[in-house]
């Protein structure tokens, strides 16, 4: 095996390029996004990796203590800062920074003892290998999720960690013990693969926060183009996106699909009264309460002003009568606190069955038609299909 002194100038000076560049890559990334989840540890990650160059370039003029402190803590704090950066970006609790912490400081414990007590380089070497690899295999299972066709870089990113720490915790220990006669003499010898890896690896890292990044960014926008802004349900063009797969869905299976659309009763007088805050809180709050009616495949989506409307697959319209029923009755037991303000609300809504092979706008017209004569009866009341005789 060919063997490169960890000093010598092949090693310091690419070892140097890459780490400068990667370690500026990832501050950049960071300085302009900063308010995205996650991205503050892992820049500081990629800090640590830079700093732990510079230790092993200035190592000869420390302290042998000294220096393999500040080298173990770098290496593992930058491993348990991965996996923490990991938990943030999913919107994760960090309540686990402090087992974290207190691991690192029996490690680093372990390793003061086989530094000062009984000098033993390759007990040393398993404690930081085998803890840095704890750390990324936690973040791999942290990151690896929601699928890999929606979340493609959390795969990626996964993947260059697990494959990082399995290398950690095999290959590594390996090379780094049996491949070195002078490991007791004090003289560490690094393999070139261990270097190589090491550099692969830091790249991988930074390449892997940079697409995190992108993706987040893409679904954020995505999100806000499929969302109705105030009220945080799919807008019409989203809603009516997704209505055609159901209907599509109930064409090819025989089952059943009803459409509900809901218009909040006199919206206006509630604005002209009031203001358009309270009216804006009087929406919010009818979809928080819609919502806790509906089940979690039924799907909300606001068509426009003060109309919504919900589709529920495989149900009749018994069934969707009855849920329609539930909403109404939400909406006029529910008061909305708002500028020193209780207003109540009602609603009028229509409920149609969707037909075999008619198109997604044709039921929501039906629907509409039926829950406009809610309103001429009276509002505040649920219509259905056959209830309203309107032809299909």
């Amino acid at each position: 095996m060919n063997f490169i002194p960890l000093h010598g100038p092949t090693v310091s000076v690419l070892t140097a390029v890459v780490v400068t560049l990667m370690t500026s890559v990832a501050l950049a990334v960071w300085r302009f996004n900063r308010g995205l989840p996650g991205l503050a540890q892992w820049a500081l990650a990629s800090l640590g990796g830079f700093a732990v160059l510079l230790v092993y370039l200035v190592r000869s003029q420390l302290p042998e203590l000294v220096a393999v402190l500040i080298t173990n803590f770098l290496m593992l704090g930058v491993a348990c800062l991965t996996w923490l950066g990991s938990l943030a970006y999913l919107g994760k609790p960090l309540h686990r920074r402090k087992p974290a912490v207190l691991a690192i400081g029996v490690m680093l414990m372990v390793v003061v003892y086989f530094t000062q007590v009984q000098p033993d380089l390759r007990v040393r070497i398993l404690v930081q290998s085998w803890g840095m690899a704890g750390f990324y295999l936690l973040a791999t299972r942290t990151i690896v999720t929601g699928g890999l066709t929606r979340y493609p870089a959390r795969y990626m990113f996964g993947l260059a960690l697990a494959g990082h720490a399995v290398f950690l915790a095999t290959a590594r220990v390996r090379l780094l013990v049996s491949g070195n006669a002078d490991l007791d003499a004090g003289k560490v010898i690094l393999p070139a693969l261990v270097g190589l890896e090491s550099m692969v690896f830091f790249i991988l890292l930074t390449l892997g926060v940079v697409l995190l990044v992108i993706e987040h960014i893409s679904n954020k926008l995505i999100v806000l183009a499929e969302t109705d802004g105030l009220t945080n349900v799919l807008n019409r063009r989203a809603f009516m996106a997704m209505l055609e797969k159901a209907c599509s869905y109930a064409n090819r299976n025989g089952t059943p699909l009803t459409v509900v659309v809901i218009d909040l009763d006199h919206f206006k007088r509630i604005n002209d009264t009031w203001g358009h805050k309270a009216g804006d809180d009087v929406l919010r709050s009818f979809v928080a309460v819609t919502s806790s009616v509906v089940r979690n495949e039924d799907v909300i989506g606001r068509l426009g002003g003060e109309e919504f409307c919900v589709y529920l697959p495989e149900t009749s319209l018994a069934d969707a009568g009855d849920v329609a029923d539930r909403i109404r009755r939400a909406c006029a037991g529910n008061a909305v606190a708002t500028g020193g303000q209780v207003i109540h609300y009602t609603a009028s809504i229509g409920v149609a069955r969707y037909e075999a092979n008619e198109m997604p706008d044709a039921v929501i017209h039906r629907a509409d038609q039926i829950m406009y004569r809610a309103k001429n009866l009276g509002r505040n009341r649920v219509e259905r299909q056959e209830d309203a005789r309107v032809p299909t």
